[in-house]
Parts: structure tokens; sequence; C-alpha cells
């Protein structure tokens, strides 16, 4: 999390310590590292320290609890052992740090708060999955960039900043599938979620979850299609319609290059479409397929006679694209 000096400190802290703390840490997209300009550092530290003192802890069934408890007692040896290694390597504990008194039973532990953190802890480089909040300053845009990039993980990021500016230069520039500015809670069924590095791969959400369901054959072609297309537009003289319009589909394993008077025609008998590649608008074809398809005899020998070595790959990608069809049925 990056905190830039031009926000409501005093907001903020209120609105970052409640996401940290939300579920007592252990959600997926917790912050765990909080970097804050120098020049409101003191300030934003003691402002989280008011806001995680009004926190109460007890029985999430009770109305007025804020904080449960961790899953279990492993989660609370871990939560010690972060703070005991922090501490040791010279971290303050400015609130919090332990087991509280009055909650006997379940697994409690205290909203922990703490400063003069350095890379060389582990809660620096190991996922916290709980109520530990180590906090740490910055003195420029690049520094706080390559703070937060400096990690092997890549799921969620936030930013909080009043200048539109920052926020975008920061955004592009952050490694983490999810970049949130200026809230706790960047996730919503109509976006895609996911992250980056070893935060995993692919999304779900949105219509990017959707892609990692659907086979698209044609990507395989797109790298020889532009250089394949540019041949057809240097011989399409030799077309009796002379059509303007043109591109490539498969079927039935062969290369057809389907050209109108007015607008492109797709054969999708075999469902491997790379027209789109070509940027034009599919719509229904209005003259004679018969016609089109010897003005495609003809261009198409003239492609392979010029350049065979090209027409050899494009034919070898075709096969892949069938191939990879035949294994998703």
């Amino acid at each position: 999390m990056l905190v830039f000096p031009d926000v409501d400190v005093s907001q903020v802290a209120q609105l970052t310590v409640a996401g940290k703390f939300l579920n007592m840490g252990q959600v997926c997209i917790a912050p765990t590292r909080f970097y804050v300009h120098k020049s409101i550092f003191e300030q934003y530290v003691a402002a989280a320290v008011r806001c995680a003192a009004k926190l109460t802890l007890g029985n999430g069934l009770d109305e007025d609890t804020d904080c449960g408890p961790l899953f279990d007692e492993r989660s609370v040896e871990k939560a010690e052992q972060f703070i005991q290694d922090a501490i040791a390597k010279g971290a303050e504990v400015v609130f919090g740090g332990r087991r509280p008194d009055g909650l006997p039973r379940g697994f409690f532990f205290e909203p922990t708060l703490l400063t003069n953190v350095s890379s060389l802890m582990r809660l620096t480089c190991e996922e916290i999955f709980g109520p530990i909040m180590p906090i740490m300053s910055f003195d420029s845009t690049e520094e706080a960039i390559q703070l937060a990039n400096n990690t092997d993980y890549g799921l969620a990021s936030y930013v909080f900043t009043e200048d539109l500016s920052t926020a975008v230069h920061v955004a592009e520039a952050l490694e983490f599938g999810i970049v949130s500015v200026n809230d706790m809670f960047p996730a919503a069924a109509e976006a895609p979620f996911g992250g980056m590095k070893e935060s995993g791969i692919g999304r779900e959400g949105g219509t990017e979850g959707i892609e990692s369901y659907a086979m698209k054959p044609k990507k395989f072609l797109s790298p020889l299609l532009d250089e394949y297309r540019g041949l057809m537009e240097q011989f399409k003289f030799f077309l009796p319609n002379g059509g303007p319009y043109g591109f490539v589909d498969v079927a039935e394993g062969k290369i057809d290059c389907y050209f109108a008077r007015q607008q492109p025609f797709v054969d999708v008998f075999s469902g491997i479409l790379v027209a789109e590649q070509a940027g034009v608008e599919v719509s229904d074809f209005e003259g004679n397929p018969v016609t089109c398809r010897d003005d495609v005899e003809t261009l198409f020998d003239v492609v392979a006679c010029t350049n065979p070595t090209l027409h050899a790959k494009v034919l070898e990608e075709i096969a892949k694209c069938k191939s990879a069809m035949e294994e998703t049925r």
C-alpha cells in the first residue's frame, strides 16, 4: 500500500486500518506492507494507532465486536513469530503485538502496528495473513514504486492520493494484477480478479474470466497472417472480379481467401475464424460464392508459387489449430 502526502491523513488512516484488520487480515488481498510518504509518516502512524485502539476484539457473533479470532493456534503462533523476528531485527511495536488479556479461550491476537521495519524482516517478504501492519516510509514516487514492486508476489496493491496523474502513473508502474486507488475493497463480479508473478495466472470474474475456458485457435495464425495477407494484396489484380475486400479463413484444412464487391464473407464451417485479425466487420455476403471461390483458387495458387516457404508455414499453423480444436472436443 502506498500513501502519498496529498491525502487526508486521518481519513486514510481510518480506511486502511479498517481494511487491513478486516477478518483479522485473513484475506487474500489484505495489504501486507504499508509505505507512507516521509512528510506525513509520523502523523499517519499516530492516526492509525488511534484507529486500531478503537477496535474491539471478541466473539464474532457479538454486534459490538470489530475483530474476531484467527483461524487456529498455528495462525496465532505464526503472528508471534513474525513479530519476534521483526523486534529482533530492530522493529518497534507501536500498538498490540500479543495475545489479548481477558480472552483466554479462542485464537485471539491483538491488531498490531510496527515501525522501524526493514526489508530484512520476514513480515516484509512473506505473506502475513494475520493482524500485523508494518509501516514504512518513502521519499519519492519512484522509490515508492520500486519498494512496492520488490516482492515475488503481485495480487493486489493500493494507492491513496488526490492527484490523478500520480494515480495513473503509479497504477501503470505497479506489478500487481489489481491496483486499487483510494479504495480498500477492490473486488466486483464484473471486474477481472487475479495476480501477477507468484500470485498466480489467469483471471476470474468479468469477461476475462471466461477466456481460460475458451479455445481461440486463430491466435496461432496471427504472426503469419499479416505477411500472408500482404502477398494477397500484391496479387489481387489476378482476380477476375477485382474485389476490394478480402481476408483469410480456414475450412476443411486449407486456406480460403474470400473477396467480394461490397462486404467480406466468412466460411465458419471449421469454427476457426481468423477474419477478425484483418480488422474488418463480418456481415452477410451478398454475391455469388462460386465466383468468389474461383477468385480464391487463382489468388491462392499465385501466393503459393510466389512464397512457398511462407505458404507451408501457414498450412503448418492450420494443422496446429485443427489439432488444438480436436483436443478440446
